[in-house]
Parts: C-alpha cells; structure tokens; sequence
C-alpha cells in the first residue's frame, strides 16, 4: 500500500470526526427542541468540542509531521 493512501486514510477519518462533532454541535445550537435528553446538553456539547479539538489537533500533527504527505504531495 502506497504511504499517501495510509497518510489520506488517516487525515480524512480525523477530517470527519471534526465535522461529525461540529455538525452535531450546530444541531444542538440551531434546534436544541431535537435534542431528547436536555439533562445533560452541556456535558454533550462539552464532549464535542473536546472531540472536534481532538481532530483538529490530530490533522496539524498530520500536516506537520509528514509535509510531504499533505494535500496528496507524495
């Protein structure tokens, strides 16, 4: 397997966790009546936040660390 697949495999999972979590969070600030259980909604958010940074921070190391990698540059 050619090292920019493993590299793309990698960037675009954490490019979808992140937009998994924001859009998620975006539900929650544009229509929180769609949200069932409101009893826990900031610990919700708070985790998704925690989940979109994760991601965030994973594709910088990506981007960083292997250059030659980013934007199918291999």
């Amino acid at each position: 397997m050619h090292q920019g697949h493993l590299f793309n495999t990698l960037y675009q999972h954490f490019k979808s966790e992140k937009l998994k979590a924001i859009s998620t969070l975006a539900i929650y600030f544009d229509n929180a009546v769609a949200v069932g259980d409101h009893s826990k909604i900031i610990d919700d958010m708070t985790n998704l936040v925690k989940q979109a940074a994760d991601a965030e921070s994973a594709i910088e190391i990506l981007k960083n660390e292997f250059p030659n990698y980013d934007e199918g540059n291999f």
